[in-house]
This record gives structure tokens, sequence and C-alpha cells, in this order.
């Protein structure tokens, strides 16, 4: 069995306390993923730094079986103490396992546009929880790719990480847009820009989304920015009842996004053209 550190001042163990924080993360060009089943698909799509575990994860087989994997993949582990590991860890109940992950830096022009579908786009969220959820219902609806403009939660943030569940291995992800910047890689391309808001916007499920889209939720308290809503083709809403004044964003993302596909799923099982839906 490896030596137990015992340390706060050993280098690894430094380096993932010091990843909680975003300046770190942007710095170093790596973030943390905590969890049996985070560092499973983290390693079965991302190559990963290393990975720290406790004496906490030697206890359940699906642990031991883990820490083989990453060994026969040559990933290098650190064992640290049960008490070190609750010092690093910001998850209440831990499984006793972190991976440190190379961030993937992904730009809208790497796409192949003509192959794109839908893309949702996330507008200033704050919420890393919210970022987080919608990068895995994007991921779960078949989109193609999430955009997040600048200002937006960090999506490797640990609440963002957590809360995609595995999704973020699975989808582009591209960060740090300006509003201008997408809307002329859009017009450039040909996807139609389609805002969520209130004012003068159609229910969601009278639209048709065949083509590319590129659906933008806006920020939780505010919206989508006016600059956007300026520019899109398209303006929706999700009809509320009972004096309910809105939905969660991820929610509605949800709402929204899984509408999408039942619409493609739809012209794909009966072989319908955009104009016959």
């Amino acid at each position: 069995m490896n030596q137990v550190i015992t340390s706060l001042q050993n280098t690894t163990v430094k380096l993932v306390a010091a990843l909680h924080a975003k300046k770190q993360r942007d710095k170093l060009g790596l973030f943390i993923a905590e969890g049996i089943r985070l560092v499973e698909e983290a390693a079965a799509e991302w190559p990963l730094h290393c990975f720290v575990y406790s004496e906490k994860l030697l206890l359940q087989p699906r642990g031991v079986a883990l820490i083989s994997t990453l060994e026969e993949k040559g990933v290098r582990g650190l064992l640290v103490s049960d008490a070190v590991y609750q010092k690093i860890s910001l998850t209440e109940s831990s499984q006793g396992v972190l991976a440190l992950i190379p961030k993937r830096v992904t730009k809208m022009t790497d796409w192949n546009a003509e192959q794109l579908g839908c893309i949702a786009v996330l507008d200033e969220i704050q919420d890393p929880g919210n970022v987080g959820a919608i990068i895995r219902t994007a991921a779960a609806a078949n989109c193609s790719g999430v955009v997040l403009t600048s200002g937006c939660a960090d999506p490797f943030s640990d609440k963002a990480v957590r809360a995609a569940m595995g999704a973020l291995f699975k989808i582009p992800v591209v960060e740090n847009v300006a509003r201008e910047e997408l809307s002329a890689y859009c017009r450039e391309k040909g996807i139609r820009l389609i805002a969520t808001c209130l004012e003068g916007a159609t229910s969601y499920e009278k639209l048709n989304y065949m083509g590319r889209n590129a659906i933008i939720f806006g920020n939780e308290g505010s919206g989508v920015h006016a600059e956007l809503i300026k520019v899109s083709h398209d303006k929706i809403k999700i009809p509320l009842y009972h004096e309910v004044e809105s939905l969660n964003v991820a929610a509605a993302a949800a709402v929204i996004l899984y509408e999408v596909l039942r619409q493609k799923e739809i012209q794909i099982a009966c072989n319908l053209q955009p104009d016959m839906l």
C-alpha cells in the first residue's frame, strides 16, 4: 500500500486546495471532479492529471476497482488520511476520491457548423448549480454544444461540475464568449438565435425548431441581455399560471430543450421536411 500522507503541506494536497479558487483553475488549467462516478466518467472521456483518495475509498469495492483502473491507465494517485481529505474536500459526505483534470479549451470556430443542431447559450447565469444543471440537460437532450457568455459562473467550479454529473465530459462547452462574437458567429453560419423572454414572445411549443438554433437562457434576475434579444430571430416564453413570475432557469432550459428534441425526433421518425411540421 502507498504511504498515507498526513500533512497539509504536501505539494499535491496544496494544489487541490488552490483549485477551489477560479483564479487558480484559470492559471493552472486544471479543475476538480469529486466522487467515484464522476472520476469514473472523467477517466473514460478525458486524460487525468492525477487523483487523490483517502483510506475511506479503500473500504468500498467500487473504489478499489477505480484505483486499479486509474493505475492501469498510468494516472498518478496520492493516498491521504481521512483527516487531510476532509480538509481539501468541499463535499459534506465524500466518497474519498477526487481527480485533477486538465481543462479543454474549446472555441466556436472549432465546430463544424454544418453538423450543428441546437446550441444552448447561457447569458450571464450566476449560479454554478444552474450552469452545471443546464450543461447536463443540454447533453441529455442531444444539443451540439453549450456557449457561456462573459460573466457566467465558471462551469469548472466544484458546484458546477457536481451539478453537471459527468455531462461536462460529453458535450463541448465554450466559455467567455462576447455577445457580439456570438451574434456574429450565428449570423455568419446561418444559425437562428432564439431568446427566452416575456415581452412579445411566442409560447415555446408553437415555434418550429428545425434547422440550426442557438437558444439563449438568461441571467436569473435580469434575463437575457437586451443586446441579444435585439438580434434574435425569435423570442419564446413558457406560459405561467397562478401568478408564478418565473421558472428557475435550469428548469426552463429543460422544458425548452426537450421540446426541441421532440420536434427533431418527430422529423426523423416521419421523414418530414422542416416546413411540414
